[in-house]
């Protein structure tokens, strides 16, 4: 398989850009299990970091994750982001609820 077909029918990556004002923006993925652990998200969100930094200007990037994920917390650490607070079982998933971790990380703080 082509990595052009592999992106077009497994990963999503997106880029929510909150409001250029506050010039940051929240960073969301998904990756079919097939292609974990393969260093294709680490280089796809490094690109998405540095293209918001230095191409669009902003301050901050975001991620949200939920308990269960530990595979994105440990990504967002690998890459930077600092675990910046946890709202308590917010999230609603496989009949019952989750916590989410709020993760940031500064321009001055990127590579």
């Amino acid at each position: 398989m082509t990595i052009d077909a592999m992106f077009t029918q497994f990963p999503r990556l997106k880029f929510y850009l909150f409001d250029e004002g506050f010039h940051r923006a929240e960073t969301g993925y998904e990756l079919n299990r097939a292609f974990w652990r393969q260093g294709i998200m680490t280089e796809a969100m490094s690109a998405i970091i540095t293209s918001a930094f230095t191409e669009l200007g902003l301050h901050r990037s975001e991620a949200v994750t939920d308990d269960i994920n530990e595979r994105s917390k440990g990504l967002l650490r690998k890459l930077g982001f600092t675990h910046e607070g946890t709202l308590r079982l917010r999230f609603y998933f496989r009949g019952r609820f989750w916590d989410e971790h709020y993760f940031g990380l500064l321009k001055d703080e990127w590579h």
